[in-house]
């Protein structure tokens, strides 16, 4: 209850709307804030700077409590939840894109490529990811390098240090080091692709894949996607799915996702707030 956060009417003492943050690995924090339909008193507006305000208050509250733990908090409400994106704006976030949330049913119907990878190119699985890990230095270079002119939420480079977001990455669910690869040209790590598994829920999640604007254009990320399902789907179970998000501004990763089967089945507006400094 310690991260709950609530505007109280006096003198009435009615609890008006509340806020709940929710700090996660990587120094990021998700947060909540309850929505309405109708106002219970005063304009549309009113209630929504009411939320603003607590939302607000929240953020300052935990960059106080927890300034080694939280760097950045997250929001993703619906579009149509046009009140809640107000009031997180209005309560100091951005809006750094638009996600659409992916779902691939049958993963095992997904054909494996019909060869290897392109000429020069080489792919394995992670060795370590441990503080002291052999390729947790490989997969920051390969994250960095992948945020180059990148078209996915590329308002968020520069905002979170790559060992944070690596954090976040290792958490996504269960780690499985034979689901995350390394891509290698010219034996610099020029990219990745990452898979979380949820096993009770016989799902995986592509976490991540990105590749360095040299390896961009090739049919890498279709190549990679096509070889890492079939290995995935074995790791989920015959009835397993796999889900994944993109910036609906990424239309190459968008349309790739569509060609191999996923099909959208939610969308949600991102926005952040750096909490250094409150």
């Amino acid at each position: 209850m310690d991260l709950f956060w609530a505007s109280i009417h006096r003198p009435t003492g009615r609890i008006g709307h509340v806020c709940l943050v929710v700090p996660a690995p990587g120094r990021t924090a998700s947060v909540f804030v309850s929505v309405t339909d109708e106002p219970a008193s005063g304009t549309v507006d009113e209630q929504i700077d009411e939320r603003a305000a607590v939302i607000d208050a929240a953020c300052r509250s935990i960059a106080q409590m927890m300034p080694e733990r939280v760097d950045l908090a997250q929001a993703l409400p619906e579009p149509e939840e046009a009140s809640a994106v107000a009031a997180f704006e209005r309560g100091g976030f951005s809006r750094i894109g638009r996600l659409s949330y992916m779902l691939l049913s049958d993963p095992r119907g997904v054909a494996p490529p019909g060869s290897g990878p392109p000429e020069g190119i080489v792919v394995r699985n992670v060795h370590g990811v441990d503080a002291g890990g052999s390729d947790r230095g490989l997969l920051i270079e390969a994250l960095d390098r992948s945020y180059e002119q990148t078209l996915d939420c590329p308002e968020l480079c520069g905002m979170r240090r790559t060992e944070d977001v690596l954090e976040s990455h290792l958490h996504s669910g269960q780690f499985d080091p034979s689901l995350w690869w390394l891509v290698f040209q010219d034996g610099r790590a020029e990219g990745c692709m990452l898979f979380g598994v949820f096993r009770e829920q016989s799902s995986a999640e592509l976490v991540y894949i990105g590749l360095s604007p040299a390896l961009r254009g090739r049919g890498l990320g279709e190549w990679l996607l096509r070889m890492a399902l079939g290995r995935v789907s074995r790791a989920v179970g015959p009835r397993g799915t796999v889900t994944c998000a993109v910036d609906e501004r990424n239309e190459p990763a968008a349309g790739l996702y569509r060609r191999l089967g996923f099909a959208q089945i939610a969308q949600r507006v991102a926005l952040v707030r750096p909490m250094t400094g409150g």
